[in-house]
């Protein structure tokens, strides 16, 4: 069962169809473990661990890794909710929730986590479409 932290958001209402599934999921992961080379919400997971678990609650099957979503996926200029954020050259990825925000497992301090696209941890590489 996901942990919930007091000032986590309400998951919003989408009219993205599918992606509307795929956001929901990302918000039900919020404030699960990190475990690298993890897939699931209870032992934890990593970051593509976790957007392949949000993904699959969504009935979208994606490849295991960030460098695998690279290569199977269609990148576009601008993320749309629920599409994937490929960060620092693929090390790192995240699913995009709108207005600016991705949420992601971080690693093993901070877990799974909402927090702003432009955080200078992370530097943008590509967005990759979730249709």
């Amino acid at each position: 069962v996901a942990s919930t932290a007091p000032t986590q958001e309400e998951a919003p209402a989408s009219s993205s169809g599918g992606n509307g599934s795929i956001v929901a999921a990302a918000y039900a992961g919020l404030g699960n473990p990190y475990s690298y080379g993890g897939t699931s919400p209870s032992s934890g997971w990593d970051c593509s661990g976790f957007i392949n678990w949000a993904y699959n609650q969504a009935g979208v099957s994606l490849p295991r890794t960030t460098y695998g979503m690279m290569a199977s996926m269609r990148q576009v200029s601008s993320p749309s909710p629920g599409d994937i954020v490929i960060q620092n050259g693929g090390s790192h990825a995240a699913i995009y929730v709108g207005n600016g925000q991705l949420i992601g497992a971080n690693n093993p301090e901070q877990g799974t986590k909402m927090y702003s696209a432009d955080s200078p941890y992370w530097s943008t590489t590509m967005y990759l479409s979730a249709n």
